[in-house]
Order: C-alpha cells, then sequence, then structure tokens
C-alpha cells in the first residue's frame, strides 16, 4: 500500500469512528435522523439506479420474441390488432409463454411527414432484422416496395391451389407473383381496414422469418 492510499484508508477509519462515536447513546429516531440528512442524496441516487436495473430487468423478463408479425400500413382503422392477433395466433402452433403474434396497423405512409419518416425507417428496420412476416398496404404504396425489393415471390411460400385460388388478384412484378389484392378480403372488410379507392395488397417480406405461417395468415384473412 503506497502512502496515499494509507492515508485515504486512515481517513476513512477515523470518519467511521467519529460516526459510530457521534451515534452512541442516541435513539433509533435521532439515528434515522441523522442517516437521512446526510447520507440521503446518495441513497437516493442509489435507489433510482437499483430501480432502472430492475425495469431493465423486468423488460427483458417480459419480453417475448414473434411467432408471427404482419404490418397493416396506411389503414384506415386500428382497432382490431389485438382480436386478430388472439384469432390468427388460434390458427398456428406456438409457445404462447415464450412467443406471441402481433399485428401493427398503427404505420402510416403518405410522404415526408415526421411520423411518415419515421414509419418508413421503422418498416425498412424490421425488413433488416428478418422480424416481418407479411405487409398489406395500398396498391400504390406496395408497388413502390415491390420496386425496392421489399416482396418475395409468392410461388415459394404458397400452395399451387391456394395460387390457382387467387390467380384473378395476383399482382406481379414482371412475370414474378408477389402480392394478392386484398379489398374482398373478408377480415379486411369486416374491420373496415381499408376504405378508399386504392384497393390493399397482401405480400410476403422476401426474408419472412416465418414464412410457413404466411399462407395460414393468408386464409385466416380471406376466412378460408
Amino acid at each position: 500500500m503506497n502512502i496515499n492510499e494509507d492515508s485515504t484508508f486512515r481517513k476513512a477509519k477515523e470518519e467511521l469512528k467519529r460516526e459510530r462515536n457521534m451515534m452512541q447513546g442516541k435513539s433509533f429516531r435521532q439515528k434515522a435522523g441523522y442517516f437521512f440528512t446526510y447520507y440521503k442524496i446518495p441513497v437516493i441516487i442509489i435507489a433510482v439506479v437499483i430501480a432502472i436495473l430492475i425495469s431493465i430487468l423486468y423488460s427483458r423478463a417480459q419480453h417475448k420474441d414473434y411467432a408471427f408479425h404482419a404490418l397493416f400500413v396506411n389503414a384506415d382503422n386500428s382497432a382490431h390488432d389485438e382480436q386478430m392477433e388472439a384469432e390468427f395466433g388460434a390458427w398456428i402452433d406456438f409457445d404462447s409463454d415464450k412467443y406471441q403474434v402481433v399485428i401493427d396497423s398503427s404505420m402510416y405512409i403518405d410522404g415526408n411527414s415526421q411520423g411518415s419518416i419515421a414509419s418508413t425507417e421503422k418498416l425498412a428496420a424490421e425488413v433488416s432484422s428478418e422480424i416481418l412476416d407479411a405487409c398489406i398496404m395500398p396498391e400504390d404504396l406496395f408497388s413502390t416496395y415491390t420496386g425496392e425489393g421489399c416482396f418475395g415471390d409468392l410461388s415459394n411460400y404458397l400452395t399451387e391451389e391456394q395460387l390457382e385460388y387467387y390467380a384473378d388478384l395476383l399482382v406481379y412484378d414482371g412475370n414474378t407473383p408477389v402480392g394478392i389484392r386484398a379489398d374482398d378480403f373478408a377480415i379486411i372488410k369486416d374491420a373496415s381496414l381499408y376504405t378508399s379507392e386504392d384497393a390493399p395488397v397482401f405480400g410476403i417480406v422476401y426474408n419472412a422469418p416465418h414464412s410457413a405461417d404466411c399462407s395460414l395468415f393468408l386464409d385466416y384473412l380471406t376466412g378460408r
């Protein structure tokens, strides 16, 4: 131990001894008052730090990975998300203690507004993070994202029977079927998700992590 360390240790020891002597003979309330007066700031700081750590640990413990994730972009009605999550969750096999179905119809992309930019960035982040499975959005916007390579070839995800069933509704990128016009889908009509003339289109994200469940989601939306 060097001279500085020895001096620091000695001062701390003397301070502890001084405080112990001060507390001798004092009542519990007097001791508590002294403690609160001289140590309340450090204690508050420590308490806040502990609360933050507990909050972080709790959030991590509560977090569930996605069993399936879909977006309804520019939807007119976002009041049915939880209902759709519960209903479609019953269609697929997953451990609800560890995973969750997330259907989000709050995203809106309509230009250069702050909210639109935030939604655009969120969509890009979810695609690049490989957590998004399917998207429904108005046809003009769907065409934009198709040109950017967002949606995969439906023939890689749907059965021959499904492709034949939706043949008249298919949207193509060249010769590749990438979307299905969804304005007459039962769930979309019943929930009034899209009411404008720009028909919504269903597509499967090219790197969908749960692509096997996308065909089930399609059948769920159509009520098949």
